[in-house]
């Protein structure tokens, strides 16, 4: 037996109920504020640093001068920024301040 059958709807659908109080289906909705960005801190690579208590590698205005071994190099935080300033002859002698 073949049976067929032929649906028509003749009326839209009617809207669905909202059960939740209005105040309360506003607060579900909202959007999440944004996460903040995850920040990574930087790190320099200092191979011949003299480790000394003392030393006061950071400047007031954001940038650096530290010694190398025998070369002192001036790095800037705001962008990043590296220069060799001075090398020194006698090894013997490590740069432990600069003013």
């Amino acid at each position: 037996m073949n049976r067929l059958r032929i649906l028509a709807f003749k009326n839209k659908p009617s809207k669905p109920v909202d059960l939740l109080h209005p105040q309360i289906s506003t607060l579900i909705r909202q959007n999440k504020p944004a996460k903040p960005r995850r920040v990574i801190p930087q790190t320099l690579d200092a191979p011949e640093l003299v480790d000394d208590y003392y030393l006061n590698l950071w400047g007031s205005n954001n940038c650096s001068c530290i010694a190398l071994g025998s070369i002192m190099y001036f790095w800037d935080a705001k962008n990043h920024s590296t220069s060799e300033l001075v090398t020194i002859d006698d090894e013997d002698d490590p740069v432990t301040f600069v003013s």
